[in-house]
């Protein structure tokens, strides 16, 4: 499948919905988009799906990423309010002591439906909360190759808010989280990503000849 990277103010991620102006990269097949941040957590829910076994090719999902999944496609065919609801509700219904990587996954979606971006930021930032509130080790495995996205996107929206200082901070964090993406496309995408937005908010002064 050819993938390029597009700037077309028309295109929208399939996933999330977000345009190119929302994200940090919008990469597009034919008739088909998907962004940086929906990478993301497709990558990570991959990981948390078992292997084949038996050379059976149907993998079972998570029940409540299943229903994750349901509700944002609600969202991206148009039924925003109502899936804003169903976000709160499961929200409410995992609470704070729910697997972190449903709550994290919920928290990114919920950023994504603000117009806000005061609630974006907020959103955003349970996100990280969550992923911070893991404390098993599986749990922990599940949500350190986030933390790089989640800090990267947080800075962002900081920067686009006014507070350049804060948003330093989320990316040093993003920086120090890089060691934890995994050594594929993914991660290597992930890595531009973090360099650019340092040179776009942090540019280092040119040195005298």
């Amino acid at each position: 499948m050819s993938e390029s990277v597009t700037t077309d103010s028309t295109a929208a991620s399939s996933f999330c919905g977000n345009g190119p102006q929302e994200v940090g990269h919008l990469f597009a097949s034919p008739g088909v988009w998907i962004c940086d941040g929906c990478v993301n957590t497709c990558y990570n829910v991959l990981q948390q799906l078992p292997g084949k076994e038996g050379g059976s090719s149907a993998v079972p999902m998570d029940s409540t990423m299943a229903t994750i999944a349901r509700v944002q496609q609600v969202a991206l065919q148009g039924g925003r309010e109502q899936a804003t609801a169903g976000f709160l509700g499961l929200w409410d219904q995992i609470g704070t002591g729910g697997p972190p990587l449903h709550r994290v996954t919920i928290a990114h979606y919920r950023a994504d439906l603000q117009n806000d971006l005061a609630e974006e930021l907020l959103w955003k930032e349970r996100a990280l909360a969550a992923a911070d509130a893991a404390q098993s080790k599986e749990e922990a495995d599940a949500v350190r190759p986030l933390l790089a996205s989640l800090n990267l996107n947080t800075a962002q929206t900081l920067y686009r808010l006014g507070r350049r200082p804060e948003a330093l901070r989320h990316l040093s964090k993003a920086e120090q989280s890089q060691t934890h993406l995994p050594h594929d496309g993914y991660g290597e995408m992930l890595r531009i990503e973090i360099a650019a937005f340092r040179a776009k908010i942090d540019p280092q002064p040119e040195l005298p000849l």
